[in-house]
């Protein structure tokens, strides 16, 4: 299987997402062993994009042909002993519920931060803010509030 062209994208089930990076880059390398994958296209969106990181680092590149990381959401968000600057992981563990009490209102006060409209000399876009809140708060309600 090693001489054709394999693409492996990575996600990470809502549910192991609190804090924890690391075990899926682990199984992300025995599934690549396992189909004796060479040369293989990894592909991470979000907290895969992590994954796949973290999998180069840890496994090396020689099952590696390309990465592609799009929107990559690195552990350093999450206030530990080493990054005490970030956002403690409570923050985190709240957007559920915040989400299943009023999803409008979190989804258009989420706007400000994911754009970087909370940052000094952000040129706000009142347009983009209003945009972004409104399609995440269509997206399908089981998939915004189940953790």
């Amino acid at each position: 299987m090693s001489s054709l062209t394999t693409a492996l994208a990575t996600g990470v089930p809502a549910k192991s997402r609190r804090a924890r990076h690391g075990p899926h880059a682990d199984h992300l390398a025995a599934v690549a062993a396992h189909l004796d994958l060479g040369h293989a296209i990894h592909v991470g969106h979000s907290i895969g994009g992590g994954e796949v990181a973290r999998y180069i680092a840890r496994h090396g590149s020689q099952r590696v042909a390309k990465s592609v990381l799009i929107g990559v959401v690195p552990p350093i968000m999450i206030k530990t002993a080493s990054n005490p600057g970030r956002l403690p992981v409570d923050v985190f563990d709240g957007i559920p519920n915040a989400v299943a009490s009023n999803r409008a209102q979190f989804y258009k006060e989420l706007s400000v931060p994911f754009f970087g409209y909370n940052q000094a000399g952000a040129n706000v876009s009142q347009g983009t803010a209003t945009t972004g809140g409104s399609r995440a708060y269509r997206a399908r309600s089981s998939r915004t509030t189940k953790a």
